[in-house]
């Protein structure tokens, strides 16, 4: 704390520049840690809303038609659902 001390004193206006560019560097970093965590959890949410939005088209098909045991192949369900729709 010592150079800090005699750094301020010396320089005053610089020591207090560096100082701001510094804690400006952190917030920076901070918020790209942010925006990466919340892409990380927007990509999780995607996953799961994709899984589910799968689970409950397979469902549908296979209430429509009997070849239950079938469907459960995806590229099978998808050529389904194209002839289907």
């Amino acid at each position: 704390m010592k150079f800090l001390e005699d750094i301020i004193r010396l320089h005053g206006n610089l020591a207090i520049t560096i100082m701001v560019l510094t804690l400006l560097t952190e917030l920076v970093l901070v918020l790209f840690l942010v925006i990466a965590f919340l892409a990380l959890l927007l990509k999780k949410l995607l996953t799961f809303l994709m899984l589910l939005a799968v689970g409950v088209i397979r469902n549908m098909v296979a209430s429509m038609t009997p070849l239950k045991k079938v469907l459960y192949s995806p590229l099978r369900m998808i050529t389904v659902l194209k002839t289907t729709f």
